[in-house]
């Protein structure tokens, strides 16, 4: 009896080393996949960019005040059609 339960702690380590590489893998996959969703996102941001200005951005800072820009405006919006 007290062997078996010493064999059986020994196996589940074992099962915890065996488990480590995999999550470790998964979590650098998952942090790929954000990368990946994010330049999609900025390739979005820029195509919505060139038709609106008909020009690319000259840099990062102008996508991210043009979006606070729609989603003020967007909001102005929301709110004036909550108001009438």
């Amino acid at each position: 009896m007290l062997f078996s339960s010493f064999r059986d702690g020994r196996r589940s380590r074992y099962n915890l080393y065996m488990e480590v590489p995999r999550v470790a893998f998964e979590a650098q996959r998952d942090k790929e996949q954000l990368l990946i969703d994010r330049g999609e996102q900025y390739t979005r941001a820029i195509q919505l960019y060139v038709r609106k200005f008909n020009r690319y951005p000259p840099d990062f800072a102008a996508l991210e005040n043009t979006q606070s820009f729609a989603s003020s405006a967007a909001a102005t919006k929301i709110d004036e059609q909550k108001n009438v």
